[in-house]
């Protein structure tokens, strides 16, 4: 990257690599949107426009998590199952299968 981060890249392409630090900094921005949103938004607003929020919030985390899997050498469709389990426990584990979720 050249010293450079291109945080359109970042967010919205799976290819290439991230280093650590751009990495840990896209998640805490996600996860400060999130909870944000999570603040700011109502329930009837949150039934509404929680469809096209949280769609687009995890697409920007597997393309980040997907960079992050590249730059250590692995897949990343790694991400893929990863992602799946937190969606899984969303938003709290009930049972034994969401604890293994978790655990994941």
């Amino acid at each position: 990257m050249n010293g450079q981060i291109d945080w359109s890249d970042l967010f919205f392409s799976a290819s290439g690599r991230a280093a650590r630090s751009p990495a840990l900094i896209a998640a805490a921005i996600l996860l400060g949107v999130a909870a944000l949103y999570e603040a700011l938004v109502g329930a009837t607003l949150h039934w509404l426009t929680g469809w096209l929020i949280y769609p687009a919030l995890i697409y920007c985390g597997a393309c980040v998590l997907s960079k992050r899997l590249h730059d250590r050498g692995r897949s990343g469709w790694w991400a893929a199952l990863i992602l799946f389990a937190i969606v899984a426990v969303w938003p709290h584990p009930n049972g034994f299968f969401d604890f293994l979720f978790a655990i994941v």
